[in-house]
Formats: structure tokens, sequence, C-alpha cells
């Protein structure tokens, strides 16, 4: 499965710092596209997901590690509030800050999970299946919660 970003488009103003040095100050703005995925390597059926999330739609597309299962993509329409509560609670500094992988992402088969942030630049966060990760847990709340809709 093709891994899809979505990370926050960072841009650097210059300022004063009141004693008249000039400083940089990092902006992040808004994302793009928000995606996040699971998988489990000891797994029979479908066992990566992908969810897409960007101004208008949810996309799932879920893979099986079995040939015979042919990956199947689902979309649901996201409505405008939806996206603008998204685009509240992402914190591209602390996802940068956790960027990487955390814990034993699917060790015994636990299972892992990662979100991903895109505007112009990438940013991407690994952890073990359902694990909350501190200045995160709100995002990974509601990307579970967007997931969560396609097995109803």
């Amino acid at each position: 499965m093709k891994a899809f970003a979505t990370a926050g488009l960072a841009l650097t103003f210059a300022a004063c710092d009141g004693e008249g040095n000039q400083t940089e100050v990092l902006i992040d703005r808004q994302p793009v596209e928000i995606t996040s995925g699971t998988s489990f390597g000891m797994c029979a059926g479908y066992c990566v997901t992908e969810l897409r999330v960007d101004s208008t739609s949810i996309t799932l597309t879920e893979e099986s590690w079995q040939s015979d299962l042919p990956a199947r993509t689902r979309t649901l329409p996201l409505e405008r509030r939806e996206w603008n509560r998204l685009q509240a609670i992402v914190d591209t500094a602390a996802i940068r800050l956790l960027e990487g992988v955390h814990g034993c992402p699917d060790c015994a088969d636990g299972g892992a999970e990662w979100i991903q942030i895109e505007g112009t630049d990438s940013v991407r966060v690994t952890f073990e299946y359902g694990a909350e990760l501190g200045g995160i847990e709100e995002l990974q709340r509601e990307i579970r919660e967007l997931r969560a809709r396609f097995e109803r």
C-alpha cells in the first residue's frame, strides 16, 4: 500500500525581539491532508488500513497479506465543520517532536498505527496500535473515530 503523507506547511518570518535584534519566527500552517494507518503482521483478512482525510472526504483503503483478497476502498463525505475541527487540533510542532517510531509497533502482533500530516513537507509518527502519545491524544482519538465510521 502506498503511504500517503500529511504534514504542516511552515513559514519563516523575521521579527524583532524588543531590543532591535532580528529573530526568525516559525509559523505552522494547517495541513492539506491527514493520513493514518494500521497494520497487523500475523493476520488473516484485511490487515493493513490507510485512512486519508482531506477537506471534503474520508477514504479508507484496506489490504490483505493474502493475494486472493483484493484491496478495497471506501469513501465517506466529511463535513466542513469536521475538517475545521481537525485543523484546530493538529499541532504540527507536537507531531514534529514525536516524529519517528515509539514503542515496539506490531511486536507480538500487537499491531502498529501511524499518523502523517502533509502540507509542503511530511511529518510521520508510528506507535503501538491503540497507544496514546502525549501531545497528540486528541488527534489520535478523532482519527480513530473517523476510522470507526467504516466499521458501522
